[in-house]
């Protein structure tokens, strides 16, 4: 259907059907004419009726809700820009009556004049103007209106701070161009930002990877800027480009030998809270900050799951016992948690974890905690005594083998590679694909994440179950003196 000119003129950026203004109604707003615009009930279809006292400003009736039974009013004022004279834009006074406690219909036209006036000026109303168009304030309003709420924002803020501040603390947001982008993620790329580290010497940081999460960061920060202040000239410099892929990390490969579990395991037994952590990283094959963040209220006595076959026998409804659920509604789609039946071995360290002294009112329940009153903190320290612990051992056990312990090496490891190295032990001892990846929280592909609902937390059970058997056997092998049998093509 073709639109008239006067109704293509008045067509809003935001999709609201055009109205021409001169076969709209016209009404003089008051108190009165607007409550019986509710009392008229639910209109078949939207339209706006428009003040006589004051250009741009109109109610838009709205069909409301069926169990009201009345429409819905809400205030708006339509508004020109001046680059961009033939289209109309609007912004929203709020819903009458409930957005006006104190209603006064002379101050609802005090507000439209205001935005009108704001227009006729060359600013947009809906995008209000910042104080200062430096981008070191631009990004202070950045991290205290966007990044507050965000799961990152303590490391969002240490990249804008270390590396991107020093660089452009005296540019102006909309300056700022895809060169400046390139030259700046190119120079933290190649390790040349300059910083003074705590002893006040001076050093070059960047990397590869961290020219990524930069890259990351500051879309974040310009696609925020467009929306909610830039001007309709300036464009995000933030643009697609070949190295982005160059600076993306390499898939890490880092598990676990043997050797390595059992010196590790061994080493975490007189390490307390943070010793207790590691090993049951390992055993739940959970991403290492969830488990470090394990709460008591989390650990369930049991979880009932629905009737289901079971090595070719049908299990009525059951209770699956001792079971770690530490799904939240806030979680990523990309960070999901699964349900963990723990086996007797988990529950045994769990149970071991020493809880704190601490007063009833500030006490918390996290499970791997020093104070009672938070989570573990200083996991790096940890971690490098850790690492010293493993590396005696190794030494050691060479020794005894006759080796030189000298030659021993112990390559970097890092928390989250106990999550591939458990997934890797499934895989060893036989776990079904489908199952080992359930137990990793991982969504299962295609339309099947959509139709099949089944727990699989009977299957996962069996599974967590294995690997704390095969974790088991690792740190405590077989005695030397046991002779394996023999198959029976060998003995032929």
């Amino acid at each position: 259907m073709v639109k008239s000119a006067a109704q293509a003129a008045v067509t809003g950026e935001d999709g609201t059907p055009g109205i021409s203004r001169s076969a709209a109604e016209k009404i003089e707003f008051t108190k009165a004419r607007l409550d019986e615009l509710l009392r008229n009930g639910r209109p078949q279809r939207q339209k706006a009726i428009w003040d006589t006292k004051q250009d741009g400003l109109c109610v838009l009736v709205s069909r409301g809700p069926k169990h009201k039974r009345q429409a819905t009013l809400t205030f708006r004022v339509a508004y020109y820009l001046t680059d961009h004279p033939g289209k109309p834009r609007y912004v929203s006074l709020g819903r009458y009556p409930d957005a006006f406690p104190t209603f006064n219909i002379e101050d609802v036209r005090a507000a439209a004049a205001n935005i009108r006036s704001q227009a006729r000026q060359g600013s947009d109303p809906r995008k209000p103007k910042l104080k200062t168009d430096g981008f070191k304030e631009t990004v202070d309003l950045f991290i205290s209106d966007h990044l507050k709420t965000t799961r990152t924002y303590a490391e969002a803020v240490r990249i804008l701070h270390c590396y991107v501040l020093p660089e452009w603390a005296d540019k102006k947001t909309e300056d700022i161009t895809k060169t400046d982008v390139k030259a700046l993620l190119t120079k933290i790329a190649c390790g040349q930002i300059k910083s003074i580290d705590k002893q006040g010497k001076s050093v070059r940081l960047g990397t590869p990877a961290m020219a990524r999460a930069t890259r990351t960061q500051l879309q974040s920060l310009f696609n925020w800027y467009v929306d909610e202040y830039g001007t309709d000239a300036f464009r995000s410099p933030i643009v697609k480009s070949r190295k982005t892929k160059e600076w993306r990390p390499a898939d890490r490969e880092r598990v676990l030998t043997d050797d390595e579990i059992r010196a590790m395991w061994i080493a975490c037994e007189d390490m307390g809270a943070y010793g207790a952590a590691v090993q049951s990283a390992l055993l739940m094959a959970q991403r290492f900050r969830k488990v470090g963040n394990m709460r008591r209220c989390d650990l369930k006595d049991h979880i009932r799951i629905q009737g289901h076959m079971e090595a070719g026998q049908w299990i009525e409804d059951q209770d699956i016992g001792h079971v770690w659920d530490a799904a939240r509604p806030n979680d990523p789609k990309n960070k999901q948690v699964s349900a963990v039946p723990l086996p007797p071995l988990a529950r045994e360290i769990i149970a071991g974890v020493p809880i704190p002294d601490v007063d009833r009112g500030k006490a918390e329940d996290f499970v791997f905690t020093t104070t009672g009153t938070g989570p573990l903190k200083g996991w790096s320290k940890y971690k490098a005594r850790l690492d010293r612990k493993i590396l005696a051992s190794l030494r050691q056990w060479a020794k005894q083998r006759g080796d030189d312990p000298e030659q021993v090496t112990f390559d970097p490891w890092q928390h989250r590679d106990l999550r591939r190295t458990a997934r890797t032990l499934m895989a060893r001892i036989g776990v079904d694909d489908r199952v080992a990846e359930l137990c990793l929280g991982h969504i299962q592909p295609g339309v099947e994440k959509i139709y099949n609902r089944y727990t699989y937390l009977s299957e996962k059970r069996e599974a967590f179950a294995k690997l704390a058997d095969f974790v088991d056997r690792i740190v405590n092998p077989p005695k030397d003196n046991v002779v394996p049998l023999r198959r029976q093509e060998e003995e032929r």
